[in-house]
């Protein structure tokens, strides 16, 4: 309230004459000098979700993506967002959020009528159901660590995988070249063959 500027505020004609920054304290400040009590009146639930952060998240062809988190709406499914992710590709929207709590992020429809239309986690970030902000990133941040730490050995293991291969390869085309030839003596004893047939065949007509 001391220092968060609230970006989407509408201010009075008088406010702007008077350079009021857009803070809840200097707000309520010059309210109760000028106006006497006669301040505006906001619901509870417009007035938390505008002191919250914002930010732009990222619609993709997996959900609503902001801190490596999938979040999905009733908005995106009814206009298909996802599909038009997939087919022509991405695009921002504004959203805030509370970072003691991700289960939820508001999606931003109309900010001047306090409108937030709220946006759940999908089952494929269901494992970050609970967390706040600052665990989802220090999650991500070891996976990155342990992704890069297993990189050399994954190389490993694929040049020792290309050299079995070419090992294999280079075996049998030593294995192939190495055999004999066919030779004609295999010609020869089917012919011999044919040959005491038709002539024990000429001895049986003579019978």
């Amino acid at each position: 309230n001391n220092q968060h500027p609230l970006s989407e505020y509408e201010k009075s004609p008088d406010m702007i004459a008077d350079r009021v920054p857009e803070i809840p304290c200097e707000l309520w400040e010059w309210g109760v000098a000028h106006r006497s009590g006669s301040l505006r009146a906001f619901a509870p639930e417009k007035v938390q979700l505008s002191l919250m952060p914002s930010d732009d998240a990222t619609v993709t062809a997996t959900g609503i993506r902001y801190a490596t988190c999938f979040y999905t709406c009733e908005k995106a499914m009814e206009e298909h967002w996802f599909e038009r992710a997939r087919q022509k590709g991405r695009w921002k929207v504004r959203i805030s959020y509370d970072p003691r709590h991700m289960d939820e992020i508001y999606l931003h429809e109309d900010v001047k009528r306090g409108k937030f239309i709220p946006c759940t986690l999908t089952e494929k970030s269901r494992h970050h159901r609970g967390r706040m902000l600052w665990e989802i990133l220090q999650v991500n941040g070891e996976e990155r660590r342990s992704q890069r730490n297993h990189e050399p050995q994954a190389l490993r293991s694929r040049i020792n995988l290309n050299e079995k291969i070419k090992g294999i390869v280079n075996e049998a085309e030593a294995m192939r070249s190495e055999a004999p030839p066919p030779s004609g003596g295999a010609r020869q004893r089917t012919g011999n063959i044919r040959e005491n047939r038709s002539k024990e065949s000429q001895e049986n007509r003579k019978l």
